[in-house]
């Protein structure tokens, strides 16, 4: 059945509606899953979806299909849902110039079969299986590619296209009670994952985390390596810049808003038109021109994330962070592709009497509110002499405010971990064992 979107629009305001807004997701993805050293299975799915959102009295309702032959009737649950609703929203995106973003769909990317993956994945297994104690537990390797088509009754009418490529494994090197796990993992739009180094990687540091030796409590200088960091930063500080936590007053960011909070070294910008970023498109999920924000600029707080429902409510302009999970749900606010801006060479960081984070467990436990949080690590090294030497488990435990401020420095092996690029940073939290 051929889909006509503007006519959907105009049967949204014959059935009632003041405005509405389309939302079209068509994508194409291919799953493959390893298990041990071997492929567990091969899965293809092909996914059509349309979102239909409605302002009527300055109230929103939605609704969603997968059946092309059920629009109507979703039209008709959208308006009622808006006469029901108690939220309110003003208006929908107003049709505005939207910027060039740059390699977000390749080709390769779109095109690539399962036989063009097999040999690639055949690398990332051996890679991961360098000798008899140290082997790959599971992992998977996934492409996709989508079609976005966002348009409303204000004129607003963007298209986008974008690939994906992604590529994991697990590890466990030695036995019982010495065996010790690891994982690695690489996100591309383009067709360049380094396979090798991903295997390798994820073998090495499984080697290199077993025997753990214990070490002394207490606050100490730690560097926060990319993956650590990001998932510190995705359960604290993001949720407090969410405007519609701070207007809630779940959040400690108002008060801290335009005061300085970091070092001057310190300067995030989320940029939703981040060449290559994994989030990034010419507009976002409500067809608002993508933006480059400052988040932190020398150490100050500057900015919140809004998409267009906050923004109404405090009269702030969306800051293009209306992000949806799918064409089934309302956009939501979270940061588009959030940058730290890197400093000085990595190297500069490893100082004696260190210790180096590489994953962290339990950050979703994090009190958002507060931005306290208390995670464990089973990736954790100390440098001693030079030389960087696993530890046992240890609990690592603070605030994100004062993880922030106490930042020593920031490092530049920069990597894109899901919707934050960021390096390593060296700061002060409290380790207990």
């Amino acid at each position: 059945m051929k889909i006509d979107p503007e006519k959907t629009l105009e049967k949204c305001l014959k059935k009632g509606a003041d405005q509405a807004e389309i939302y079209l997701k068509q994508e194409e993805s291919l799953n493959i899953e390893i298990e041990k050293k071997d492929i567990k299975y091969v899965k293809s799915d092909q996914l059509w979806g349309m979102g239909i959102r409605v302002i009527k009295n300055n109230s929103p309702g939605f609704s969603s299909t997968t059946n092309p032959e059920k629009i109507n009737i979703k039209i008709i649950d959208a308006v009622k849902h808006a006469e029901s609703s108690k939220k309110t929203l003003g208006s929908f995106a107003e049709p505005k110039k939207t910027p060039k973003v740059n390699d977000i769909y390749d080709k390769e990317v779109a095109d690539a079969t399962y036989n063009d993956l097999l040999p690639k994945i055949q690398e990332l297994i051996n890679s991961a299986n360098p000798n008899p104690k140290t082997r790959s537990t599971s992992g998977s390797v996934t492409t996709s590619k989508a079609k976005t088509h966002i348009l409303n009754t204000n004129g607003v009418d963007v298209e986008s296209e974008t690939t994906l490529m992604q590529a994991s494994i697990s590890t466990i090197a030695g036995t019982g009670e010495n065996a010790s796990t690891s994982y690695e993992f690489q996100f591309s739009r383009k067709n360049d994952l380094d396979y090798r180094w991903i295997g390798s990687q994820a073998a090495e540091i499984a080697e290199k985390s077993m025997s753990g030796q214990k070490t002394e409590p207490g606050k100490r200088k730690v560097i926060l390596e990319p993956i650590a960091l990001t998932s510190l930063l995705a359960s604290t500080l993001i949720p407090s810049l969410n405007a519609e936590e701070i207007q809630r007053g779940r959040s400690k960011a108002q008060k801290y808003m335009n005061k300085e909070i970091a070092p001057e070294i310190l300067d995030i910008k989320d940029n939703g038109a981040l060449d290559g970023g994994l989030n990034s498109r010419p507009t976002d999920d409500e067809g608002v021109p993508s933006k480059n924000n400052q988040i932190i600029k020398n150490g100050v707080l500057k900015n919140a994330f809004y998409n267009l429902k906050a923004g109404y409510k405090e009269g702030h302009e969306s800051t293009s962070n209306g992000v949806r999970s799918s064409y089934g749900s309302l956009p939501e606010i979270k940061p588009r592709n959030l940058v730290i801006k890197p400093n000085t060479d990595k190297q500069n960081l490893h100082k004696n009497g260190t210790i180096v984070i590489r994953s962290v467990l339990g950050a979703h436990t994090a009190n958002q509110t507060s931005g306290d949080f208390s995670v464990g690590t089973n990736e954790a090294f100390e440098i001693k002499n030079g030389e960087t030497k696993p530890i046992s488990e240890i609990m690592v435990s603070g605030n994100i405010f004062e993880l922030l401020n106490d930042i020593i420095e920031i490092g530049d092996d920069v990597r894109q971990v899901g919707n934050i690029v960021t390096p390593s940073i060296k700061t002060r939290l409290r380790i207990s064992t």
